[in-house]
């Protein structure tokens, strides 16, 4: 997937259209391969592809509500409903092929009654597939991809943005907890309707853990969707027997009112004629060994399910899944500046283990967004900066790039009568840095330190306490764009 290695550093809104996009693109491929009849996997493609892209349009759901409407959202949904019976049908036939061998020969007939009767439907299905399907399809597909190609990302003052990691987490988490309350109300294998919606809810949080192979969380997340590619076996497998067994039950009351009419027929015809009437055959028996079959199968499949993922051998799943989540939260919180900040009377007293550096910075125009052009002189080395800043209090957005000398040179003429010039000073106390900025364009001294979490603590250093007038966290005036006005 393109830009896949930055996903998780990218805004969420951007980030969840390069999700959505490249599974359209995967549709419209599967799309362009339905006209040719040769394509067996075709239409499992596109299946597989509408399925995902619509995953992804539901789980970011929020992140893409300016892009994809509730009529683009029912067109969807019916085009992929529209695919269901030729799927069924596909799956359902590739089924019974494996069957003759097992069933008893005097119950042949029925399966081979059965198999035309799926065949015919399989035709018209696909048919339509091919035929009014995809020419809706590819109606919608560009209005689709023009919207998605196009946001509004706004930066809150009051609310930091989150990356694309934290977003992502979130949702991982919520999906798991929704599979494992899925899975606990499938109880046998008669819990069709429970089995289905366990089925389904396997399914997204697979859509949601694709993406991510391509990104820093790759390994993990790889091993997790390999586990649920199997449950997905599974739970497919229980379903596609579900299907059929009700397909068996729809065909045994077709067998019985066929063969009253033909015994009807055979009867007036035969006595007309004055012959022995013909009597039909008689495929129910044949049918209900094939059930016999299904049913089996169902047996068989639960007691994999239910090995494997049911109660608490759920457990070791849901504990990666849990760590993966908790990953991209901390991969997203990397990009919150959790600081507090206090005011100081005057200049503390420095030891010799301090780190100083001469900084100027200034602010670039703009209201939405606002960009801070920094040079750093430390050591003799000057180094030049390029950052992105959002949101007030403890936790704030700041995203951060390095650049040349040459673009800051550019752009530092535009920061006039923006700007703010000090001396930082850097002292180690611990595991944490305090950073002691002095001005050095008016009377102003405060102090910083960046914490893990908003919810950390903060001990002050017997050698700044003396010092400190108050707590300015979050207090605009001492907000260094605010000062450099």
């Amino acid at each position: 997937m393109e830009h896949a290695g930055k996903l998780l550093d990218a805004a969420p809104e951007a980030a969840a259209r390069i999700v959505a996009l490249g599974a359209l693109d995967e549709a419209c491929a599967a799309a362009e391969r339905l006209r040719d009849e040769a394509d067996d996997e075709a239409l499992h493609d596109f299946r597989v592809a509408l399925r995902r892209f619509r995953s992804y349009l539901r789980g970011y759901r929020a992140l893409l509500e300016d892009s994809v409407t509730k009529k683009h959202r029912r067109a969807l949904r019916d085009l992929a409903a529209e695919t269901t019976v030729a799927r069924d049908t596909e799956v359902q036939l590739e089924w019974l092929s494996g069957q003759t061998e097992r069933v008893r020969s005097a119950h042949r007939p029925a399966l081979a009654w059965l198999v035309e009767r799926l065949e015919q439907r399989h035709r018209e299905a696909y048919a339509g597939v091919r035929g009014e399907t995809l020419r809706r399809f590819v109606e919608i597909e560009p209005k689709l991809r023009e919207r998605l190609l196009r946001y509004v990302a706004r930066l809150e003052e009051s609310t930091p943005r989150r990356v694309f990691a934290s977003e992502a987490g979130e949702l991982v988490r919520l999906a798991g907890e929704a599979l494992h309350a899925g899975l606990a109300a499938v109880r046998s294998p008669a819990d069709v309707e429970a089995a289905h919606e366990a089925r389904i809810l396997a399914k997204r949080l697979r859509y949601l853990l694709e993406p991510l192979r391509a990104t820093d969380v790759g390994e993990e997340t790889t091993a997790l969707v390999k586990h649920l590619k199997g449950l997905q076996d599974i739970l497919g497998e229980l379903h596609d027997a579900h299907v059929l067994s009700q397909e068996l039950a729809s065909a045994q009351i077709e067998s019985a009112t066929e063969r009253v009419r033909q015994l009807h027929e055979a009867l007036y015809v035969e006595r007309v004629a004055e012959q022995e009437p013909k009597v039909p055959r008689d495929l129910r028996a044949g049918l209900l060994g094939i059930d016999r079959n299904v049913r089996d199968r169902l047996q068989s499949l639960f007691g994999a399910l239910q090995a494997q993922w049911l109660g608490e051998q759920f457990a070791p799943f849901q504990q990666e899944l849990t760590a993966l989540a908790s990953s991209l939260r901390a991969w997203g919180s990397r990009h919150l500046e959790i600081e507090r900040k206090y005011l100081l009377r005057d200049l503390p007293p420095l030891g010799a283990a301090v780190e100083t550096a001469e900084i100027i910075q200034g602010w670039l125009p703009g209201d939405e967004v606002r960009e801070r052009l920094r040079r750093v002189d430390a050591n003799g080395t000057p180094r030049f900066y390029r950052t992105i800043k959002a949101g007030t209090g403890i936790a704030r957005v700041e995203l951060e790039d390095e650049t040349d000398a040459d673009l800051f040179e550019t752009l530092w003429p535009l920061t006039e009568g923006r700007r703010v010039r000090k001396r930082r000073h850097k002292i180690r106390e611990g595991e944490r840095v305090w950073e002691i900025d002095e001005f050095l364009d008016r009377d102003l001294v405060l102090a910083e330190v960046e914490l893990p979490s908003a919810e950390a603590t903060v001990e002050l250093p017997e050698w700044l306490r003396p010092h400190v007038v108050r707590e300015v966290t979050g207090e605009s005036e001492y907000k260094n764009e605010n000062l450099a006005r």
